[in-house]
């Protein structure tokens, strides 16, 4: 019988009960008090919903220990996991509870009543409430091979609406067993977790180093007052492992080069993934990091249970000026294949698209025959299943794999999976819109950001309603940075948007001002750090900071520097609430005179 990851992890509440298992916000939970949260939800989900195959519970909590003891509590019941984002728009949980009919949504006090708002089809549970609630009925036996569904993940459609990947639990102990390298951890160990739950990452963050019985540190929003802090509360937790986007691994890179910080020495093992490595920020890193920090590229999607291949970076080899760090070479049970639009492989050094298989490859899409189809493909050489990434790579002569591009219009947006046609189908329902055509460009702060170019039915000036109406259907990393309106869309011959002449259109230059100094020179200051985080050479002091390309990873950039420049403590909820730099600069001003009148 295959032994599920959430009793492997059940299994050192009995051997090693006292053991620290999380730490959220200044308290530990051992692995014992663990389980019995986890056995508390698990038998309130059970006792309040109908008892059949694969029932999805929907789960929406913010970062913190009750995030895990939902994730773990669900499959305990027996029931399907479907994460989703804090914060995700009511119209978009809609639409996903439509197509999902999830038996129950599990929540923290801070989401209840977002959810209760949303829908009210389901009971809504608020898992601090679960611990001592009472629950007797029994969950239904789980299938001994595995193959009941264990996560709903879900994605950005490429045709349309997001996309459920379904991922069976002999997938989840796939990845377990694959990626034990790189998760060289032992019980000594505390490894942190550093994203968003709701995304298929933050499902591996959690289930490998519990399952190794190690200790899981949530990350707190120290990360928003930028890299120094972060650093620092690695420090003070004693991190030894790491799995970081890629994007803020670059941040991390910048602030590392500035000689502004260094990496904490308790920090043995950093993991990286969700986009390409630069070259620049490699040799930054082998500069600045000792050799006996290990730094490993993973590569995978959510269709193939996360992991697929990684590669140890080795500091004999040259860093490579084109490619930065390969994606490496296939996990233990992983097979790859990279062929030609015919399905056949290319030699070795020719670019194919990838496509994977193995027990990691998720069934399909929930409710989309058609979608799976396409991209769930038979092996061209008989052994099962190839999911077709749509990523193009070439294999050299070693069998490392190399990135070379994409096959469509799919774009990683700060780590996460964008799909410019479901931001095209959600611009299409703004009344005001005729033709909309969203593209991918490099932001000043070299950052990839979307731009949506429409064509509306109307002359009246402004899009603030736009991008509102979008704010209130996409997450928020979905949202373009830049809304272009065009009198006409450029087409083809055949009629179809020219996709190709919007993507290497030049953006619209705005009417930039220099900044005038304001007392002591705190505009100014504000200003260079300003135009230094978002790569832009001046701007007015009444910017919108979302306008000029700024977004999370920028801002926590900008707030690292200011704290740095005048001794005061802003974060990212600051930078987003002012948005300017007048407005910045205000607050600069306030934080430091409170300072002066209360020494």
């Amino acid at each position: 019988m295959l032994e599920r990851v959430h009793q492997t992890i059940a299994a050192h509440a009995v051997t090693r009960p006292d053991a620290k298992a999380i730490a959220s916000r200044g308290r530990w939970l051992t692995y014992g008090e663990l389980d019995a949260l986890v056995d508390a939800t698990a038998e309130t989900l059970s006792s309040c919903i109908e008892h059949s195959e694969e029932r999805p519970v929907v789960v929406i909590t913010g970062r913190g220990e009750w995030a895990v003891v939902a994730m773990l509590g669900v499959w305990r019941a027996n029931s399907v996991y479907v994460p989703l984002a804090e914060g995700t728009p009511r119209e978009r949980l809609r639409e996903i509870f439509g197509r999902v009919r999830p038996a129950a949504l599990l929540t923290d006090r801070n989401n209840v009543e977002h959810l209760k708002g949303a829908w009210s089809e389901c009971p809504v549970l608020e898992i601090e409430q679960t611990v001592g609630a009472s629950g007797s009925a029994a969950a239904p036996p789980p299938d001994p091979q595995g193959y009941q569904l264990a996560c709903l993940v879900h994605t950005s459609g490429s045709s349309g609406p997001s996309k459920g990947v379904m991922i069976d639990h002999r997938a989840l102990r796939n990845l377990v067993t694959n990626v034990t390298e790189p998760y060289t951890l032992g019980a000594a160990d505390r490894a942190l977790h550093f994203g968003a739950f709701g995304w298929d990452s933050s499902i591996e963050e959690v289930i490998l180093p519990l399952c190794k019985g190690a200790s899981l540190v949530m990350r707190t929003d120290e990360a928003d007052y930028g890299v120094p802090h972060f650093l620092r509360e690695l420090a003070d937790q004693s991190v030894t492992h790491l799995y970081l986007p890629t994007s803020y691994w670059h941040e991390i890179c910048l602030e590392l080069g500035r000689g502004s910080v260094r990496l904490p020495s308790c920090v043995r093992s950093v993991l990286i993934g969700g986009e390409a490595a630069s070259p620049a920020d490699l040799t930054t890193w082998r500069e600045y990091v000792p050799e006996d920090v290990d730094l490993w590229n993973c590569y995978g999607l959510t269709e193939t249970c996360v992991t697929s291949t990684v590669h140890l970076d080795d500091r004999k080899s040259p860093v490579d000026p084109l490619g930065g760090l390969p994606l490496g070479t296939p996990c233990p049970s992983v097979t790859v294949a990279v062929l030609d639009d015919a399905m056949r492989r290319v030699p070795a050094g020719e670019a194919g698209e990838l496509c994977i298989g193995g027990p990691g490859v998720a069934r399909g899409y929930w409710g989309d025959p058609g979608a799976t189809a396409l991209s769930f493909v038979p092996d061209p050489d008989g052994h099962g299943r190839l999911y077709r990434t749509g990523d193009l790579v070439r294999q050299d002569p070693s069998g490392l794999l190399h990135f070379v591009g994409r096959a469509d219009r799919q774009a990683k947006i700060r780590g996460f999976r964008v799909n410019p046609s479901e931001v095209e189908g959600a611009l299409a329902l703004h009344p005001r819109v005729r033709k909309a055509c969203v593209v991918t460009r490099t932001e000043p702060s070299g950052l990839t950001g979307l731009v949506a170019f429409v064509e509306l039915v109307d002359e009246r000036d402004g899009t603030e309603d736009i991008t509102a109406f979008l704010k209130g259907r996409l997450p928020e990393f979905m949202v373009p940075n830049t809304l272009e309106v065009l009198s006409d869309m450029p087409v083809l011959p055949n009629g179809k948007i020219d996709v190709s002449s919007l993507t290497d259109r030049q953006p619209a230059a705005p009417a930039l001002t220099t900044a005038s100094a304001g007392p002591g020179g705190t505009d100014d200051s504000v200003q260079a750090i300003w135009c230094q985080a978002l790569g832009i050479a001046t701007c007015d002091p009444d910017d919108d900071f979302l306008a000029l390309g700024g977004n999370s990873l920028s801002g926590m950039r900008i707030a690292a520097r200011i704290n740095e420049t005048f001794g005061v403590e802003i974060r990212l909820r600051e930078i987003l609430d002012c948005r300017t730099i007048s407005a910045i600069t205000d607050l600069v001003t306030r934080l430091r005179t409170a300072d002066v009148q209360g020494t």
